[in-house]
């Protein structure tokens, strides 16, 4: 249920909130800075992510496709698990 209510949450670190009348000058302005925007994961799901990271970096390198989505590593379209 956590998980579905984050489904569309976005979330930017390092940054104060502060709100301007014209939120395209806004977000151009982030994008200027640097920042990113990431989708807003619960704590379970960031440590699955960090644990699997190894793996999925390591096939990257090995020019396969690897991914995330949600707290599940995919290579190859093979779901992989935290070990």
């Amino acid at each position: 249920m956590e998980r579905y209510k984050r489904r569309w949450n976005l979330r930017i670190n390092g940054l104060l909130e502060k709100f301007d009348e014209d939120p395209r000058r806004e977000v151009g302005g982030l994008i200027d800075r640097g920042l990113k925007f990431v989708k807003d994961l619960t704590r379970e799901d960031r440590n699955a992510q960090a644990a699997l990271w190894p793996q999925i970096e390591q096939a990257r390198k090995e020019g396969k496709k690897a991914f995330f989505r949600g707290p599940h590593g995919f290579i190859e379209g093979r779901r992989i698990n935290v070990t």
